[in-house]
């Protein structure tokens, strides 16, 4: 069954005022907006770890029923640090972005389509709940970004996609985030939290 096809078949009540992207034990991906979910079973075919001074980064690359690959993000910054600008900015300095344009947005859920720098674009669902954290889902098709966008608006949605999407068919070369010790200190994509300052 494909990705969309999925996420719009389950339907669960939850009692979230918010929006969230998350990611199972069971490797279950649920995309949650106000009082409903939409879940997508999937197959970890790698995971990366890795620790900077200012976060952990957690990577995966997840094999849907359908056989795409979506890449996986989660970021946790450590209590001393927060993510210094917007989402979208944010967003356009992970991806080293020529530029990053908001499709949807709801709540605290954001839908872009980024501009690489090579000329192709990227289909990126993110979650920013606070400044500490960031959680993201990234190698859609422009099919599969605008049928969950429809699905979770009030309204349908004129979306104008850029035809010449990444998505992935094989595992090398999947993980397009830039994430670095240059990101995150010398670009300034980190900053001290402001609680942590104030101490």
């Amino acid at each position: 069954m494909k990705l969309y096809s999925l996420l719009l078949s389950t339907f669960l009540l939850t009692g979230c005022a918010t929006s969230s992207l998350n990611l199972g034990a069971d490797d279950t991906l649920t995309l949650t907006y106000g009082k409903e979910k939409l879940s997508a079973r999937g197959l970890t075919l790698d995971t990366k770890q890795d620790r900077y001074p200012e976060l952990e980064l957690e990577q995966r690359i997840i094999e849907l029923d359908d056989d795409t690959l979506i890449v996986y993000e989660d970021v946790q910054a450590d209590l001393q640090y927060e993510f210094k600008y917007t989402t979208t900015k944010s967003v356009e300095m992970i991806f080293d972005a020529k530029d990053t344009k908001l499709l949807y947005q709801r709540n605290n859920l954001y839908f872009f389509q980024v501009e690489l720098k090579d000329g192709n674009y990227l289909n990126v669902i993110t979650q920013q709940s606070n400044m500490q954290s960031l959680t993201q889902l990234y190698g859609f098709s422009n099919m599969q970004m605008k049928k969950i966008i429809d699905k979770i608006s009030d309204n349908r949605q004129s979306l104008k996609l850029n035809k010449n999407v990444v998505t992935f068919e094989r595992f090398e070369g999947s993980y397009l985030s830039r994430w670095s010790t240059k990101l995150i200190a010398i670009d300034g994509l980190m900053t001290v939290s402001d609680t942590y300052r104030l101490r």
